[in-house]
């Protein structure tokens, strides 16, 4: 394991995990990273943070609130090369 916690795959494994969020909406940023963090979690075979008794309950409850969208399924994304 790397320092980081996850398996070291290579240049490549490190291509992939470059990306960047930007938006508007900081629930919907927190959200999508709370997505991308649990996809690293089961590609390294952790359990989901949910199950270690971590999961970021607020994210639920201000987009209860209307602060934000928290609903990945209402998160519109878009992929953008620069």
């Amino acid at each position: 394991m790397s320092p980081a916690g996850s398996r070291d795959r290579g240049a490549a494994d490190a291509r992939r995990r470059i990306r960047s969020h930007v938006g508007t909406d900081p629930v919907a940023l927190d959200r999508v990273g709370c997505a991308v963090v649990e996809q690293l979690r089961r590609d390294d075979d952790l359990p989901t943070l949910a199950h270690v008794g971590r999961e970021p309950a607020y994210l639920r409850r201000v987009g209860e609130l209307g602060l934000g969208i928290a609903d990945l399924d209402r998160i519109r994304l878009r992929d953008v090369k620069l």
